[in-house]
Parts: C-alpha cells; sequence; structure tokens
C-alpha cells in the first residue's frame, strides 16, 4: 500500500486564493444586482415614457384642435356670406393664429381644387376626431431617442374641410412643428437618463461595500431598493410635472390667441364695453371649445385680481395689446387634479405591479450569498430562484390578457361563439395538462419540466406574433394553456416539498402569490406597452422575456429531492389512471362538495365576470379604454393581498370558506347594482358633477371585493383538498394536480356564463342575470355549510 506524500501549501497562497475566491464571489454578486438594477431602471423608463407618449401627445394635439375649430368656425361663417374661399383677408387671420398658436408652424387655406397637392406635400395626417388613445397609434414613437438625441423629421397636418352652406369648398392645411410629440418628452426623460450612469457607479462601491462588511442580504435589498424608488419618484414627477404644463397650457394658449385678435380692435381706439358688440358671442366658441375653462371673461385691467378670488380657482389673466382690458380665464383646481390622476393612475398601478417583480428578482440574487450560514430552519436557496422563474413565466403569457380579446374580436372575422371558443382554448389547454404533468414530473424532474415548459409557451407566442389564421391561433392558445399548466404543476411539486421539511411554509399560498404577482405585472404592463409596440411586438416581447427566462433556468439549480420519510410520498404506485383517480376524487365527499359547490364556481366567476364581462362592461360605460385593464390589476392585488393575509391553518375553515362565499356572492350583486348606487349618490348636491368617477368608484369597489374574498378561499380550500382520505391515499402532489385540474374547468365555464349574462338586450335585464349568479353562488355556499357539518359529523 503507497502513501501519497502530504503537500505542504505555503499560506501566503492560501491568503492569495482565498482573497481571489472572494474578490471573484464579490465580483459575481456585483454584477447580478447591477443587471438586475439595469434592466429594472430599463422597464421603468421604457414605460414611464411610453406612458408619457399615451397621455401628452393627445393633450397637445386637443389644444392645438380645440383652437383649429375655432378658426374654421369663423371661416366658415365668412364663406357662408358669400365670400370667395381666395378671399385675401383670410391670410392675416391664418397667419395670426399660426403665430399664436403653439406647435404649429403654419396654416394656410387650401381652395378644394388644390387638395393634390396637399397630399403630396410629404406630411403625414393626423385627425381631430380620433379616438382617445388612437394617436399614439399614428405618431413617430421614438423611445431610442431618450438615449441618442436626433433631430426630429416627421411633420404632421391636420386637414379641416372649410365648407360653405351647400358644399366644401377647400381646407384649412396646418402643418405642426417637427417633433411637438417627442422633443419635450425626451427633454424632460433625458436628464434622469443622464444621471444614471452617476447612480450606478456610486451604487457599485456602496454594495461592494456592504459585501466587504458581510452585509445581510436584507441590507442589500434595502439598498437596492433605495435607488431604484429615488428614480421612480423622479420619473414621477417628471411625468407629473409634464402633464399639468400641457393640461395648463389650454388656458395659456387660449388667452394668448384672443388678447391678439382684441388688440386689433383696441389699437384702433375702439372701446370694447361702449363701442364694440358681440365680444361674448366671440368669446362663447373658445369656452365651448376648451372644456378645462371654468369662466373666460373681458374684464378692466385689476377687475379680477385681490382677495376676492375664489377658494379652489386659478385664474390668469393676458392684457389686450395696450388698452385697459383684460382677457380672464378661471380653471377649477378640482378639473385639472382630475385630468393629471387620469393621466397618472397608469404609472402609479405600474409602479406598485414592477415593485412587486423587483422584490423577487432581487431575492432570488441576494438570496445564494453565503448559503452555509443559513440555518437549517430556513428555506432552501432554490426556492427563490423557483420563484422569480415562476413569476416571469406567468407574466409573459398574462402579458396580452389586457388586449387579447379585443385583439382576437378585430382581427378574425368569427362569430361570438366561434372566438369564445378560440378563448376557452387557453383554459382548456391548462386544465387537461396539469393531471399527467404530475407524473411527468416524477418521471423526468422538475427542471427538465420547468425548462420545457418555458420553451413551448415562448414559441407559441411567436406564432401569436408572426400568423394570424384562426387555425394556428387556436394551436397556439392550446399550446399556451398547457405551458403554463406544466409551469403551474412543477412550481407546484417543489412548493410541497418544501412544505414536507418546513411546516411553517404554505405551498398553497407560496403558489397563489407568485402566480398573482406575475399576473399583476403582465396586465399592468401589457396594457401600456400595447400602443407602443403593437400587438404583435408585444408578443415577441413576451416571447423574449420567455427565452431569458429559460436561460435563467439554465444556470439555476433548482430540483429540490422529495422527503421520503414523510407519510405522504409513500405511496407513489396507488395512481391507477387518470379517469379512475379522478373517479375516486369526486367519491370523496369533502373534494366533492369543495369542487362541485366552490372552487369550479368562483373560477368561472373569476373568467366570465372579471376577465371577460367586466372589460365589456366598462367600454360600454366609459370612454376611457384603459379603466378596464386598471381595474382587472387592481383586482389581482386585492387577491394577492388577501392570499398573503390568509391564515394557511385555520382553526375553522368551513366558517372562513362560508364567510368568503357570502362576501364574493354579495360583491357580484353590488356589481350589478353599480348603475343604480352611482346614479342615486349623484343626486346629492355636490356629487353631481362626480356620477362617473362615482361609476368607476363603485366598479372598483366591488371587483376589489370579489378579489379579496376569492383570495381568502384559495388557503382553507387547499387545506381541505390536502387533510382529505384521497389525498392521504395518492399524495399531495397527485391530489394538488388533480384538484387544479377539476378547479380550472370553472375557467373553461367563465365565457358560456358570460354569454348567459349578456344574453338579453337591456341593462336592466342584464344586471339582473348577474344579480341572480351571486344569490346563486351564496346558495351554492349555505349549501355547501350544510352538506360539510354532515360529512364531518358522520367521519367522527
Amino acid at each position: 500500500m503507497s502513501v501519497e506524500p502530504e503537500v505542504m501549501h505555503n499560506p501566503e497562497e492560501q491568503h492569495v486564493t482565498v482573497n481571489r475566491i472572494g474578490l471573484m464571489y464579490l465580483l459575481k454578486q456585483t454584477v447580478q444586482l447591477q443587471v438586475t438594477l439595469l434592466l429594472c431602471v430599463a422597464v421603468i423608463v421604457f414605460i414611464a415614457a411610453g406612458e408619457a407618449y399615451r397621455v401628452a401627445p393627445e393633450l397637445v394635439l386637443k389644444n392645438i384642435c380645440n383652437q383649429s375649430h375655432i378658426l374654421r368656425q369663423q371661416i366658415n361663417q365668412s364663406l357662408s356670406l358669400g365670400m370667395p374661399i381666395e378671399y385675401k383677408g383670410f391670410a392675416p387671420q391664418v397667419h395670426t393664429f399660426a403665430l399664436q398658436t403653439q406647435g404649429v408652424e403654419r396654416a394656410e387655406i387650401k381652395p378644394i381644387y388644390a387638395q393634390a397637392d396637399t397630399q403630396n406635400s410629404g406630411l403625414t395626417p393626423l385627425s381631430c376626431s380620433a379616438a382617445p388613445g388612437q394617436l399614439v397609434e399614428q405618431i413617430d414613437i421614438d423611445i431610442l431617442g431618450l438615449v441618442l438625441p436626433k433631430a426630429a423629421s416627421q411633420q404632421y397636418v391636420l386637414q379641416l374641410p372649410l365648407a360653405t352652406n351647400t358644399a366644401d369648398v377647400g381646407v384649412l392645411s396646418i402643418a405642426l412643428t417637427a417633433g411637438i410629440f417627442n422633443q419635450e418628452i425626451h427633454q424632460a426623460f433625458g436628464k434622469i437618463i443622464d444621471s444614471i450612469p452617476w447612480v450606478f457607479i456610486i451604487f457599485t462601491f456602496f454594495v461592494a461595500g456592504l459585501f466587504q462588511k458581510q452585509a445581510k442580504a436584507s441590507t442589500l435589498k434595502w439598498a437596492f431598493y433605495c435607488v431604484f424608488s429615488l428614480l421612480t419618484v423622479q420619473l414621477v414627477m417628471t411625468s407629473f410635472s409634464l402633464y399639468q404644463t400641457k393640461i395648463i397650457g389650454q388656458s395659456d394658449a387660449v388667452l394668448d390667441l384672443l388678447s391678439q385678435r382684441l388688440s386689433e380692435v383696441t389699437d384702433m381706439g375702439f372701446d370694447l364695453d361702449n363701442q364694440v358688440r358681440g365680444v361674448d358671442e366671440l368669446l362663447e366658441p373658445y369656452r365651448v371649445n376648451n372644456s378645462i375653462l371654468h369662466s373666460l371673461n373681458v374684464l378692466k385691467l385689476g377687475e379680477a385680481s385681490g382677495p376676492d378670488n375664489k377658494e379652489g380657482v386659478i385664474t390668469n389673466c393676458r392684457q389686450i395689446g395696450l388698452s385697459d382690458y383684460q382677457v380672464c380665464s378661471e380653471v377649477l383646481s378640482n378639473d385639472i387634479y382630475q385630468k393629471l390622476w387620469k393621466a397618472v393612475r397608469n404609472i402609479f398601478i405600474l409602479l406598485a405591479a414592477l415593485l412587486l417583480i423587483l422584490n423577487v428578482l432581487v431575492e432570488a440574487v441576494v438570496s445564494s450569498q453565503r448559503s452555509s450560514k443559513v440555518s437549517k430552519s430556513a428555506l432552501p436557496s432554490s426556492y427563490r430562484a423557483i420563484r422569480a422563474i415562476f413569476v416571469l413565466g406567468v407574466l409573459l403569457e398574462s402579458i396580452t390578457l389586457s388586449f387579447f380579446p379585443a385583439y382576437l374580436r378585430q382581427t378574425l372575422a368569427l362569430s361570438s361563439g366561434e372566438l369564445q371558443l378560440i378563448f376557452s382554448l387557453y383554459f382548456l389547454g391548462f386544465a387537461c395538462v396539469m393531471v399527467p404533468a404530475a407524473v411527468w414530473v416524477r418521471r423526468f424532474g422538475v427542471q427538465t419540466m420547468l425548462r420545457l415548459a418555458l420553451v413551448v409557451n415562448s414559441l407559441s407566442l411567436l406564432v401569436l406574433a408572426y400568423f394570424v389564421e384562426a387555425e394556428l391561433l387556436a394551436i397556439a392558445r392550446l399550446l399556451s394553456g398547457m405551458s403554463q399548466g406544466l409551469l403551474v404543476i412543477c412550481v407546484q411539486s417543489q412548493f410541497l416539498r418544501i412544505a414536507q421539511s418546513h411546516p411553517q411554509f404554505s405551498a398553497s399560498n407560496q403558489l397563489l402569490i407568485g402566480f398573482y404577482i406575475g399576473a399583476i405585472a403582465g396586465v399592468s404592463v401589457g396594457a401600456v406597452v400595447v400602443p407602443i409596440l403593437g400587438v404583435s411586438g408585444v408578443f415577441m416581447s413576451a416571447a423574449v422575456i420567455g427565452g431569458l427566462t429559460f436561460l435563467y433556468s439554465l444556470n439555476q439549480s433548482i430540483e429540490l429531492a422529495a422527503e421520503t420519510s414523510g407519510d405522504d410520498e409513500v405511496k407513489p404506485s396507488a395512481s391507477k389512471g387518470l379517469l379512475t383517480d379522478l373517479l375516486m376524487m369526486f367519491k370523496d365527499r369533502q373534494l366533492q362538495q369543495c369542487l362541485l359547490l366552490i372552487a369550479i364556481p368562483i373560477k368561472a366567476i373569476h373568467t366570465g365576470v372579471i376577465l371577460i364581462y367586466i372589460p365589456v362592461l366598462i367600454n360600454q360605460q366609459f370612454a376611457d379604454p384603459n379603466i378596464a385593464g386598471q381595474i382587472i390589476a387592481l383586482y389581482f392585488f386585492a387577491i394577492l393581498i388577501a392570499t398573503h393575509l390568509a391564515k394557511p391553518n385555520a382553526n375553522n375553515q368551513l366558517r372562513a370558506i362560508s364567510l368568503s362565499v357570502l362576501g364574493a356572492g354579495l360583491s357580484i350583486m353590488l356589481i350589478a347594482s353599480f348603475e343604480w348606487m352611482a346614479h342615486t349618490l349623484s343626486h346629492y348636491g355636490s356629487l353631481q358633477s362626480y356620477q362617473e368617477l362615482l361609476s368607476v368608484s363603485v366598479i372598483v369597489i366591488a371587483v376589489l371585493m370579489v378579489g379579496f374574498f376569492q383570495g381568502t378561499l384559495g388557503s382553507p380550500l387547499v387545506g381541505v383538498m390536502l387533510s382529505s382520505h384521497y389525498a392521504k391515499q395518492f399524495g399531495s402532489d397527485i391530489t394538488a394536480a388533480n384538484y387544479r385540474f377539476l378547479e380550472r374547468m370553472g375557467a373553461v365555464l367563465g365565457p358560456m356564463l358570460t354569454a348567459v349574462i349578456l344574453v338579453q338586450d337591456s341593462n336592466s335585464k342584464v344586471n339582473t342575470n348577474l344579480s341572480l349568479v351571486g344569490c346563486i353562488f351564496i346558495a351554492m355556499g349555505f349549501v355547501f355549510y350544510i352538506f360539510m357539518r354532515l360529512t364531518c359529523q358522520k367521519d367522527k
């Protein structure tokens, strides 16, 4: 037997090796945090700038259109009195308009026989009558201009028809200033982008110092959040200032234009009170076309100023030439705040959603440090990596939720039933794959199946990006649903294994929390980026997210060995086939009552009422198309909060389920009565001008209640499921997969529920049907309570 000589290492070499390992670890962790911060900052800047493109250009164009309509009305009046379109007196009037209206480069009147020249001018035509939100699809959105400034080249033109009482005779052609829609946005956000490199440099040294001092992961997290929060606050304030300038600018533009027009009269020595008639008639079109103005009057100098000004009213005045007169406008502060709130509410929802995603990503990055010092009671380091992959996997699919039903309706000339079928295929695929997925995970491992799910989902999104044929869309939706179902089962299997060795860990709660974090972020981001990237661009971006998530999963060890000491996993061979397993599940009275009376109906309500009916209702009642996506995002927030607060081991699960069912049913009835409640509240004096706000508030409160009570249902229902006889026989993972499969049948029935609710033509009958749905759900909860009590007594 030979003995190998012991090698004596030089202590200095050992020290150098240790330092080198520490330096590499420090570099790796710093780079990971830097990349995560860079991605998060890039996303929030992109979304904030994209939201600015959605809001600011519309405010600019509305201001120009308001003044243009007034000029057109004045010219049309002259044309109706018999003046020819070639009348030279129109030229000074149009020239003055171009000088006094910000954003207008030139304006001219072109007879109808010269319109061919207008069409060949090389200017991009815009319309003042475009639907809200449509402008962002017509203008040139130059996001790269935030980083690489360049001279604006694209110009736009407004063409307003001019007519006599009998026929069109020409157009008022208004050429807008080059870069009118993007220069101010680039200037506002460019200052923030210029400061980002310095923030990154400071952050690098700060994080390096924390690593050298062996700071806790929570300290690194909060340092990261502080940097991100500072940039976020700066972005919000920039957006707020940009919108406020545009909104108040409507008043300034009107005053400048009127003061210039009236100064032509006063400079000739005429007294506006005694020698000039029709001043009030001149002001009336400006009042009508500028809704921001509370009042608009011509007054003597000094009359509008002083201590008698009304509270909550912003008064602005312009002197008329060198005369003793001024034109003054009043704008209500509440009107400005309401318009600003409409403009910035998307940003607040987006920030909340991105912070949720950020929290998951940062925890995944910092959780791996000093894993050897983590106590045995702590969760395994792979948990946060799995959760990050799960959240991003859900996000890449849910990013399409806010626009996909409308996209199908606009793209495919199919009947309502065929569209509902394609929409339902996703949920059908989701449900059908869940039962065999549990067997596949046991056979092939979590890592393999999780990566397969990401690849299939990304490929299906690529199909949606490039093809619009109904057959391919149907196959793509089916594959998307199957991949999402496989993703859920993979993560659920891992979480259940973690729960075996960590009793304090609630697998069901953590699964739902991760799912709804991804859903919230996806719905919020999708609604904003569609106008910027287009539908195909969003599908492509989602596919890229899936590809990046797949690459991230390749660099992570996410496989977790199953515990063999517990009773939960000792009988994996008890499975007797899919149909037999499902039939045996229905023989278990507890599971039968949970599924038929609670789980399947609440999923049908989730899909049919919230995801399909609510957007239809919002689009019918309100002009703002963004409200629907925001309400769905708030709904997911409510589920997330309720799931986080729910106690996994509630002492009285039966009572918790019954109270949640009662609350959800009453909330559905509240949605049905929102019109009546808003109309009733609007009769109370000061609330009359807030009827639309009241209507939205009633719907928001009702949807939040549905989401909250749905979130409180999840934990006790899963508790009943895992304590059933079926779970003890087949194991928790097979039971959970079968339960999720049958539960998803409710999501498949959701579109049918929508069709039943909307089968009537009148709103009152539709609301009656929706109220009936709430009553039936409450009745099911009552029956569930009675049957479960009887079942529990028999078991005892």
